[in-house]
């Protein structure tokens, strides 16, 4: 038997704490709408409860769904690597664990690090590789080649630095 009706129960984009369940598919009956909610503790016995908002939410799944295409991903990865690293150095390790617990995927990060001018380091030969902000020019902050400032050569030898970024440490 197909389904007649299915929802999808999304954050609310404006208000983390509410979750919105729209109609993705409805053929029993006229799209209306959808409806609010949001989870709070009961004062009594601390268990979970739903607290329905009155009134119908005139938004639909595919607008909820969809990405805010006012915010880019990688500006959002720049920004909380920025505030990650400004203590110092972190193992790669650890920026893709802690990264993926706030929802960014490490190719993500990977790209976002590059655009921020950090550099990967490996401490010796058995080492953790570890990314730092050097405070370099980032990709975007100059217009064209010919205006790059000229960067003194790096002490890293270019093997070590390729080898990064095929391996993916």
């Amino acid at each position: 038997a197909a389904a007649r009706a299915a929802f999808a129960v999304v954050a609310d984009k404006s208000d983390p704490a509410r979750r919105l369940m729209l109609p993705m598919k409805n053929n029993l009956a006229k799209d209306f709408g959808g409806l609010a909610y949001r989870l709070s503790e009961a004062p009594e016995n601390e268990q979970p409860t739903v607290q329905w908002e009155e009134g119908l939410v005139m938004v639909s799944a595919n607008e909820a769904l969809a990405p805010d295409p006012t915010v880019k991903i990688r500006d959002e990865a720049k920004q909380w690597l920025q505030g990650l690293l400004a203590d110092g150095p972190i193992e790669s390790a650890k920026v893709f664990e802690t990264g993926e617990e706030v929802g960014f995927k490490e190719k993500t990060l990977r790209r976002a690090f590059r655009d921020l001018g950090g550099r990967p380091r490996k401490s010796g030969f058995q080492g953790a590789w570890t990314w730092e902000l050097t405070g370099g020019v980032p990709k975007e902050a100059t217009a064209s080649p010919a205006e790059q400032p000229l960067l003194m050569p790096d002490p890293t030898p270019p093997q070590e630095s390729a080898n990064y970024w095929k391996k993916g440490a």
